[in-house]
C-alpha cells in the first residue's frame, strides 16, 4: 500500500528535546548501499546512515553495520515500507518508525558522521540537511 506524499510544505520543527524531520507519510521508494546505508523516500528525501545502528522488525533486533554489507540485508525489506515518524534527538540519536512496525535507531558517533537527512533534491537544492555530527552535535543546513 503506497504512504501519502510528504507535505513538502512542512521543514524541520523542534520540539522539546528533538527535531521533527517531515517525512512522515512518505514511502521507501529505493534503498542504496555503498559505504553507507541510504533510503530515498517519495524520490527526493534522503537518510544516509553511515555508521552502526539498531533495526527492530517487529519480532527480532538487528545490529546493522553500513561497513558489513551483510548486516544491512534485513533492511531491505523496508522498501515500499511508510514512515510513521522520524526525528533526531539534540543527542545525535536518529529514530526512524515505520508504519507496518519496524524502526532503526542510529546512534552518534565519536568520530565520524553517524547519519544524515536530506529533504528536496540534494545534491542540487536540498530544502534541508540534517547532519550528526562527530561527538553527537546535530546541524542544520
Amino acid at each position: 500500500m503506497a504512504g501519502m506524499a510528504v507535505d513538502q510544505s512542512e521543514r524541520l520543527r523542534e520540539a522539546a528535546d528533538d527535531v521533527i524531520l517531515p517525512l512522515a507519510g512518505g514511502t521507501v521508494d529505493q534503498i542504496c548501499v555503498d559505504f553507507a546505508f541510504t533510503l530515498v523516500i517519495d524520490g527526493m528525501h534522503t537518510v544516509q546512515i553511515a555508521r552502526p545502528g539498531q533495526f527492530h522488525d517487529g519480532a527480532t533486533e538487528n545490529v546493522i553495520d553500513p561497513a558489513v554489507p551483510a548486516s544491512v540485508l534485513p533492511l531491505l525489506g523496508l522498501h515500499q515500507s511508510v514512515v510513521r515518524d522520524a526525528r533526531a534527538d539534540k543527542n545525535g540519536t536518529l529514530r526512524l518508525h515505520f508504519t507496518a512496525g519496524s524502526s532503526i535507531v542510529v546512534a552518534p558517533d565519536d568520530e565520524y558522521e553517524a547519519w544524515e537527512v536530506c529533504g528536496g533534491m540534494p545534491p542540487v537544492t536540498p530544502d534541508f540537511r540534517l547532519v550528526c555530527l562527530p561527538g553527537g552535535r546535530v546541524e542544520s543546513f
